[in-house]
């Protein structure tokens, strides 16, 4: 087996994770690792990109190894990296999981009382009280953030509340929207390194990956593994320049 050759001019290769590489608890097809042998082979660059903060950035290199990906922190974009520069000294609060532990250790104060900055990532313990106090802070004057806008986040087969969703319980209540810290954000595009040669981006939503890599100018990959499942009435500005079942289908 070996790359396509539709996809071997390409010198960089970044990967969403969820619905692109994983459901999360299993790999999107089986063999998928093999993407990653083969590139890695032709000397090939890959990084994965997403908007997920759940883990901490070396949680999400331990989790790829686990299904056979190897990979640096170097090669894991998410809005974690957005948030420990543009939150140095200013007080967070932080409705999220893994992204807290990376902005402590960026020396970012996370508090429950009077912050400047209200940020919410995916959080598997949301509750009221949670989505209360955050509401509560935006109110008298913090500043509101969300890492994404989509409502879900595919886990096994089937889905669970994504962080767009916790964010727009809180801006139905406040009337405005937060500020996107992650794809398709200026924000985001800033964290990508300058890379040499010709890039393609891989992911499964339109409105967050393909739009993302065409903002940043790479070519793009739709997989219908995911979130999107089949293309309607896509305006032509936004049509990926290629589209493919999963991501397996980048070899042959």
């Amino acid at each position: 087996m070996q790359i396509k050759n539709k996809y071997k001019k390409f010198d960089n290769f970044i990967f969403d994770l969820d619905g692109t590489v994983w459901r999360w608890t299993n790999l999107i097809v089986d063999g998928a690792e093999r993407v990653f042998e083969f590139l890695k082979k032709e000397n090939k660059n890959y990084y994965f990109i997403t908007n997920n903060t759940s883990l901490t950035l070396n949680g999400y290199v331990k989790k790829l190894k686990i299904f056979g990906i190897e990979a640096e922190p170097s090669q894991i974009f998410n809005p974690t990296l957005v948030a420990k520069r543009i939150f140095k000294g200013k007080r967070v609060y932080c409705i999220g999981e893994g992204i807290k532990n990376d902005l402590k250790q960026a020396k970012i104060e996370l508090t429950d009382n009077n912050p400047n900055v209200v940020l919410v990532c995916e959080d598997r313990k949301i509750s009221f009280e949670k989505l209360n106090k955050a509401v509560h802070f935006i109110y008298n004057g913090s500043k509101f953030y969300k890492v994404a806008c989509g409502g879900k986040w595919i886990m096994g087969n089937s889905f669970i509340l994504g962080s767009g969703a916790i964010a727009n319980a809180i801006e139905t209540c406040i009337g405005k929207e937060g500020i996107l810290i992650g794809k398709p954000s200026e924000y985001m595009m800033k964290i990508i390194p300058k890379l040499k040669g010709k890039t393609l981006i891989i992911g499964d939503e339109i409105h967050s990956d393909i739009i993302f890599g065409k903002k940043l100018g790479f070519s793009t990959l739709l997989v219908l593994s995911g979130v999107e499942g089949i293309i309607r009435n896509l305006n032509k500005k936004y049509y990926p320049n290629f589209i493919e079942k999963n991501i397996l289908r980048i070899i042959k």
